[in-house]
């Protein structure tokens, strides 16, 4: 998985935000995925700065709070996305891993 810097991401949501560009046209100028696009977007929009950031440290959550999260995940009609950003994670793919494993 490519990682990405900080300044690129900053830079790709501003030209967002600041309505220079769509989330397509971004993906084909900076040559990522538009869902990518769009989740820095969400991530800066709850969390700011922190949101495009990459973490240093690996968090750790208890299997309570994992679980806690697959059901809700399974009786909600909401994404992956919605349910991370509800829970205060920037990654919503974590939710997708925790099914696998649970």
């Amino acid at each position: 998985m490519a990682k990405y810097s900080y300044e690129l991401k900053k830079k790709i949501v501003e030209e967002y935000l600041n309505g220079k560009a769509s989330h397509k046209i971004l993906a084909k100028k900076y040559q990522i995925g538009e869902s990518q696009i769009e989740r820095w977007v969400n991530n800066y929009k709850h969390f700011g700065d922190e949101g495009l950031m990459r973490s240093r440290n690996k968090r750790e959550y208890s299997v309570a709070f994992k679980l806690e999260a697959i059901t809700r995940y399974e009786t909600s009609e909401c994404s992956y996305q919605q349910l991370a950003l509800e829970l205060g994670l920037t990654n919503p793919s974590i939710i997708a891993n925790w099914r696998r494993q649970y």
